[in-house]
């Protein structure tokens, strides 16, 4: 089963993203940054009222795959994510029903070292899957 996670957002810069959302939805709740090497970016967090979390993604370096979508202006609202128990399971369901992943699961430093994987679905948007690992609040008391 997949619960639903987050929106991921690709910005120039965290501080850009938590400004321009705040402006739209109000304030938000945010977490700690997350520099990520593996995935060359840094991610944080941010929930409101409404009970829907964002994910604002910025490149921490050239290697950052989200810098083509800066570059473009395209793929902005980026992926929706998901959290599964297995990735393994869920990926051999997903490629039965022509999801397609884009590359290998691989661990995210914002989720404890859990493993995600990101895959194009038939319908062409990205899906996020974060295998779950033990509940932790990511955000600032």
């Amino acid at each position: 089963m997949m619960r639903f996670h987050h929106i991921g957002l690709v910005c120039k810069d965290l501080a850009t993203g938590e400004a321009r959302l705040e402006e739209i939805f109000g304030p938000l709740k945010w977490s700690t940054a997350y520099k990520d090497e593996i995935q060359c970016v840094w991610v944080q967090f941010g929930i409101g009222d409404s009970g829907v979390r964002y994910e604002i993604i910025a490149p921490l370096n050239d290697r950052a795959p989200v810098n083509e979508a800066l570059r473009q202006g395209k793929n902005i609202l980026n992926h929706v994510a998901y959290t599964v128990r297995s990735i393994a399971e869920q990926s051999e369901l997903l490629r039965r029903h022509g999801c397609m992943p884009l590359g290998v699961a691989q661990p995210a430093v914002a989720f404890g070292g859990s493993n995600i994987q990101f895959f194009i679905t038939s319908l062409r948007f990205i899906l996020e899957l974060i295998e779950e690992k033990e509940p932790t609040s990511q955000f600032r008391e």
